[in-house]
């Protein structure tokens, strides 16, 4: 198999193993790349998960669709992510959500008996591969419990708040949020039109700026709520 970004050893799955150690691995493990397009549905909800997708490019969502029509985004994939582990290494094994393409890319699918079971790979290697993957379900779960945090405030410009404070944790004041104000919307479980008005009235009042996904963040903490700096 050709080389790819996702298998090398500064992507999570494969951290602390020796590049050598990466092509044994692939070599062992026969893993399949995968093609898809903008629109594509990669897995469906209660979809039999036996692999694991190593995200090379492009950007995946994560979807509930419910019964009342209304969708939730529940994560976005972006490149170096692992998509559906925590199906994989579950014992129901089946998808909880729909993941669909938001944009053209490629993952490569590696099967965990393949990639954990395989008595051709080193017992040594096969534990790193497993820290790492409990290491990256940790960090999942951290995500989750910010945004059910995110979700349980009560205003719309709450959750727009406490949604950007995560990001500038990471990034600082001028953060890429990595989805549509449509995508937004259902990642915060907000009506698409309430979060553009929010949005807006924000921008007016000076507490931030936006162009498209780029948002450069005014606003500071105060006792009485958000004010702009």
């Amino acid at each position: 198999m050709e080389k790819h970004t996702t298998t090398s050893p500064d992507t999570r799955l494969f951290s602390g193993i020796k590049a050598a150690e990466i092509e044994k691995v692939v070599k062992a493990s026969k893993p399949a790349l995968h093609r898809f397009k903008r629109g594509d549905t990669i897995w469906r909800e209660g979809d039999v998960i036996d692999g694991i997708g190593l995200l090379e490019s492009g950007t995946l969502l994560c979807q509930r669709y419910h019964p009342d029509g209304k969708v939730q985004l529940v994560r976005l994939y972006v490149q170096g992510d692992i998509v559906n582990v925590e199906a994989a290494v579950s014992l129901k094994r089946t998808s909880p959500y729909y993941i669909t393409a938001a944009s053209a890319g490629t993952y490569i699918r590696f099967s965990v008996s393949g990639l954990l079971r395989n008595p051709s790979i080193r017992p040594d290697t096969i534990r790193i591969m497993q820290a790492n993957l409990l290491a990256y379900l940790a960090d999942d779960t951290i995500r989750f419990m910010k945004k059910t945090d995110i979700l349980s405030r009560r205003t719309v410009r709450d959750r727009v708040v406490m949604f950007l404070n995560v990001l500038r944790e990471l990034h600082g004041d001028v953060v890429d949020i990595g989805m549509s104000q449509e995508e937004l919307a259902q990642y915060l479980c907000v009506d698409r039109s309430s979060l553009s008005e929010e949005l807006n009235r924000m921008r007016r009042e000076g507490l931030i700026d936006f162009h498209r996904k780029q948002f450069r963040l005014n606003f500071k903490d105060s006792p009485d709520g958000f004010s702009s700096r």
